[in-house]
């Protein structure tokens, strides 16, 4: 494999299969296949008395099938107008999803069994746990064949709809740079209007699909019988309600911090703020483009500073393009970071557009595949770790970043300017996350008590939801109420949002005990990363000194955002 120069990358992903050509897919596609055949020969209705050697063998099979599932998404997501590689995408998919309904028999079986092996104690807990919402073998086999024509359908719809939006011949990464963080403000709230026209005039494909994926929703809950919409993610995240309940009910009840920032920035700006205010460096005259070869230099000496093994595995990423970050029509919006399997290195995704917030955005990524890395010893059951855990390296990677920049600012102005980012950041991340949550929340419970959804229903939630966090501070317009159609999570996973702020709370109070301990805690936290999905989220925080069924850590974490905006306050006077 060759190393590559310091352009911005797009991804070299032979290291999976070389093409969706590679010969290499249909030899895999027909090992599959000869292996499921096995394994049910073997297994079914002797599980009790096979249960080891049946682990391993659906390790292999697992493994088979995150690489191919994630190769075709990789490059999916790279070129979705490429009908050939969309065609790809979707033949492997369906591939997966009938060797899948092959073996929904091993977990409903896995299910009734109280069979217990110690090495995969934690992956055993976590399935059983799931009992009182499985089904039968033929009705599990029947919900795995119809989410190709259901959930999965209308995901992929809404992908192929927002890869293809242009906006005055730009993509959705563009012009969304240039409402966040254009220097010129008229820019900015012309470039907000431009989407939220575009939006306007594409409603009702997203309405649809989103009125779809909620009903979908509802009718697969009253399947399984769970008690109420974000039962499934919880369970499926490891997490307890009353956690979740807690954290959303401390920041909810601290959304005066946030108004109290931008009453501060306005104070600055010298006029009133709106949604194109948001993000927006408070200085842009003083603020310079961040190149592809910039953002390298500062996250690897960053992640050199903190831990050499951080740094070395970070480093593999740029030398052996593991990254696509080449902004291009037809790309999606967004970024991402894929685990593809345990037998392989993680991939990252993301539009790179030469500014603080793509550097912000590479070293989150980055953050994520240094936690892949990390977890690739465990079982490939094991490897992933909860989504409530997966934002700890990333958001942790970014804080490392702006502590050493902040301390490197040499004039009030360039202070303001990074401090000012760093909270815009963290109320995108604590806050918004929050609102969306909650958001979220009522969406589903409003489609299941009210039926089909409108327009304006949707539009007024979301501003009902999103302005509070802003208060009096920042008024979010009339035409931000279309925006939701665009966060891509409501579309994807349900509830997803929420491990953002429990991410970045965690972390924050991660980065005060590493500040107070120093190498002492980065051998714990490099310890706890490396657990992958091998414990739940409890067990993994304990190990680093964290206790998040305590109500009073969430509060310590909303503090450390609060000592924050003082600091800006401070700055701003």
């Amino acid at each position: 494999m060759s190393m590559i120069n310091n352009k911005i990358p797009n991804w070299d992903l032979s290291d999976i299969y070389k093409s969706t050509t590679d010969p290499k897919i249909k030899t895999d596609k027909d090992k599959v296949n000869k292996l499921v055949d096995n394994f049910n020969k073997k297994y079914k209705g002797k599980l009790s008395s096979l249960l080891l050697p049946a682990i391993k063998d659906i390790e292999t099979i697992t493994d088979k099938l995150n690489l191919l599932s994630g190769f075709s998404y990789l490059i999916y997501s790279t070129n979705t107008k490429d009908y050939k590689i969309s065609h790809f995408y979707q033949e492997i998919q369906e591939f997966i999803s009938t060797i899948e309904s092959k073996i929904v028999w091993f977990e409903v079986e896995l299910v009734k069994s109280s069979t217990q092996i110690n090495e995969y104690k934690h992956y055993l807990n976590k399935v059983r746990s799931f009992k009182p919402f499985t089904l039968d073998e033929k009705s599990e086999v029947i919900l795995k064949k119809k989410d190709q024509t259901s959930n999965s359908a209308f995901v992929r719809f809404y992908d192929e709809i927002d890869s293809r939006m242009e906006f005055d011949k730009k993509t959705y990464s563009e012009i969304a740079a240039i409402f966040q963080n254009d220097k010129n403000r008229n820019k900015r709230k012309n470039a907000g209007l431009q989407i939220a026209k575009n939006l306007k005039d594409n409603f009702s494909s997203y309405l649809f699909i989103l009125n779809t994926l909620l009903l979908d929703k509802k009718i697969d809950d009253e399947i399984r019988n769970f008690n109420f919409p974000q039962q499934a993610t919880f369970f499926s995240y490891e997490v307890d309600q009353k956690i979740v309940d807690a954290m959303s009910k401390v920041i909810s009840s601290n959304y005066s911090i946030s108004e109290r920032y931008y009453k501060a920035k306005s104070k600055i700006i010298g006029s009133k703020l709106y949604e194109w205010d948001r993000y927006n460096d408070i200085y842009p005259d003083i603020k310079q483009k961040i190149d592809w070869d910039q953002s390298k230099e500062i996250i690897l000496n960053t992640f050199k500073g903190f831990s050499d093994e951080f740094y070395k595995m970070a480093k593999d990423f740029f030398d052996f393009n593991w990254i696509d970050a080449k902004v291009k029509i037809g790309k999606t919006s967004g970024a991402y970071c894929s685990y593809v399997s345990n037998s392989i290195h993680p991939y990252v995704f993301m539009n790179f557009t030469n500014d603080s917030s793509s550097v912000r955005t590479l070293a989150h990524e980055l953050g994520h595949a240094v936690h892949g890395v990390l977890s690739k010893e465990n079982s490939v059951l094991e490897y992933r770790p909860s989504t409530a855990t997966a934002e700890i390296a990333s958001v942790f990677s970014e804080a490392i970043i702006f502590d050493e920049l902040y301390k490197k600012a040499k004039t009030k102005k360039e202070k303001i300017n990074l401090l000012g980012n760093k909270l815009q950041e963290t109320f995108a991340t604590v806050f918004r996350q929050n609102a969306f949550f909650k958001f979220e929340s009522e969406l589903h419970e409003k489609r299941r008590k009210d039926g089909e959804l409108s327009l304006e229903t949707v539009n007024n939630l979301y501003q009902k939801h999103l302005q509070p966090m802003f208060g009096k501070g920042l008024t979010l317009s009339d035409n931000h109420k279309y925006m939701w159609m665009i966060i891509s999570h409501f579309y994807h996973y349900n509830f997803y949002v929420f491990t953002y702020s429990f991410g970045e709370l965690l972390a924050m109070s991660l980065y005060a005990i590493y500040k107070k301990e120093g190498q002492k805690f980065v051998e714990k936290y490099v310890k706890a990363l490396s657990l992958g999905g091998s414990k739940s989220p409890t067990e993994i925080t304990k190990t680093m000194g964290v206790t998040i069924t305590d109500e009073k850590f969430w509060e310590a974490g909303i503090e450390l955002i609060n000592d924050r905006v003082k600091e800006f306050e401070q700055l701003v006077i």
